[in-house]
């Protein structure tokens, strides 16, 4: 036994766990098992843990932005009586400050299509306030715009043809932007 000497059994003990250690981590990713991961396993889980909490967060903060979203675009409804007879543009107040939500509600015969306008008192140009729409029963739904410059103006309504052109104009109140 010149020259040789034989290893340290601590050294081999290290060097076998290693060894094992090894092979289980390549088996147990090969059929994907988790009882051989040991640590390895653990990093990655704490890290898919994060993601998925990430993930939660993102999710609920896009939640809440498209609720409130969704809460500031619909208007609120406003509640009027139904009046078949004539045609009435009901606001939510009488005066509004410039930029300010309006809400309104039209009520009427069902059937022709209609237009709302404000015409300016100063003479100015009008201003349409809804697309044209057609009232299902006597009572339009619930619609909003944004008041337009300080000013008085005549709330009026058309009734429009097929064609997009004006049968029918009439001056039904008044609004005051102030």
């Amino acid at each position: 036994m010149h020259g040789r000497r034989p290893p340290d059994r601590r050294q081999v003990r290290d060097e076998q766990r290693r060894a094992a250690r090894s092979q289980r981590e390549h088996l147990a990713r090969d059929i994907g098992a988790d009882r051989g991961h040991g640590d390895v396993r653990r990093a990655t889980s704490r890290i898919n843990r994060l993601n998925w909490l990430w993930l939660a967060v993102v999710v609920a903060v896009m939640a809440v932005f498209t609720a409130t979203l969704i809460s500031r675009q619909r208007p609120a409804e406003l509640d009027v009586k139904a009046d078949c007879g004539t045609v009435t543009v009901h606001f939510d107040q009488t005066s509004y400050g410039a930029q300010d939500q309006m809400l309104f509600r039209v009520t009427g015969p069902a059937g022709p299509t209609y237009r709302v306008l404000l015409r300016p008192n100063d003479g100015g140009k009008d201003i349409v306030i809804t697309p044209e729409f057609t009232m299902r029963g006597c009572r339009s739904h619930t619609m909003a715009d944004r008041a337009p410059e300080d000013g008085e103006y005549d709330v009026v309504y058309q009734t429009v043809d097929t064609a997009g052109k004006v049968q029918q104009s009439r001056v039904v109140s008044d609004l005051i932007v102030a």
